[in-house]
């Protein structure tokens, strides 16, 4: 409780001259009592004091953690919430990545370069130099069996240093991946999805492409082999039942196909 102040009529000067005279009246007990009384009211402002700024510090402290705590939640969130489209992609689907490689495994010459098809659907370019026209290694001619119209997909596959005039993983009236992506929406048309290397290019170093098509939802573009979709399966299912021949391992039975300026 604070003490009130009561005026008694008195200059500072007046009233320090009073309490000088009332410690002079004292005895020395009195006197060291008095001044033992002060220190110890001086002391527990002191503490109080103290007390208070420790309070506060931990209450900064608690807040600043709060809001640490409340940032990673929202990371997480984020986060939680990407993976889960991902997830959900990949589930309604049934695979990662849609783009079948319907090329034989082996080495092909086109255009006076060795093109490599690999088991898992990759594709290594040696160093050499295309001539006589556009070296083009076609993936797939009909890439649209996976896809759902009006839905948005991305094509990846072209290793860094892609370029227009250089190599990189095309999609026949639409664009091309040089090695960054290439998001498109499918409008429903035949997609011919193939690796260019430009006439007269110099293939300096091997190159490894891994061509691949998924759905935009899925950020993470790392290469996965093509595995078929729940849609494909089904379907091979229903052609199993009806007597037909169907070939369970994914692509793998054409010859690559050999253009010059498609």
């Amino acid at each position: 409780m604070t003490p009130e102040l009561v005026d008694i009529g008195l200059t500072d000067a007046q009233a320090v001259e009073a309490m000088q005279r009332a410690y002079r009246c004292m005895t020395k007990d009195e006197t060291e009592s008095k001044i033992g009384q002060e220190a110890a009211a001086r002391q527990d402002a002191d503490d109080a004091l103290i007390a208070a700024v420790a309070q506060l510090n931990t209450t900064l402290l608690n807040y600043a953690k709060r809001q640490e705590l409340n940032e990673e939640i929202a990371e997480r969130t984020a986060d939680f919430a990407a993976h889960e489209a991902a997830f959900t992609a990949v589930t309604a689907a049934g695979a990662k990545n849609l783009l079948e490689n319907t090329n034989a495994a082996g080495t092909i010459a086109i255009r006076n370069l060795q093109f490599t098809v690999n088991g898992d659907g990759s594709v290594d370019v040696a160093a050499g130099t295309s001539t006589g026209g556009n070296a083009d290694l076609h993936i797939n001619a009909n890439a649209e069996s996976g896809l759902t119209v009006g839905d948005t997909y991305i094509l990846t596959g072209c290793p860094d240093g892609g370029s227009s005039t250089g190599y990189r993983v095309n999609i026949s009236g639409k664009g091309a991946d040089i090695g960054n992506g290439f998001a498109f929406t499918y409008d429903g048309g035949q997609i011919d999805v193939y690796i260019r290397i430009s006439s007269g290019y110099t293939v300096t170093d091997s190159l490894h492409f891994e061509p691949m098509i998924r759905r935009a939802e899925i950020t993470d573009g790392t290469f996965r082999p093509y595995a078929p979709t729940n849609r494909r399966l089904y379907e091979m299912l229903l052609a199993l039942q009806s007597g037909a021949s169907v070939s369970v391992q994914a692509g793998r039975t054409n010859k690559p196909e050999v253009t010059g300026d498609a």
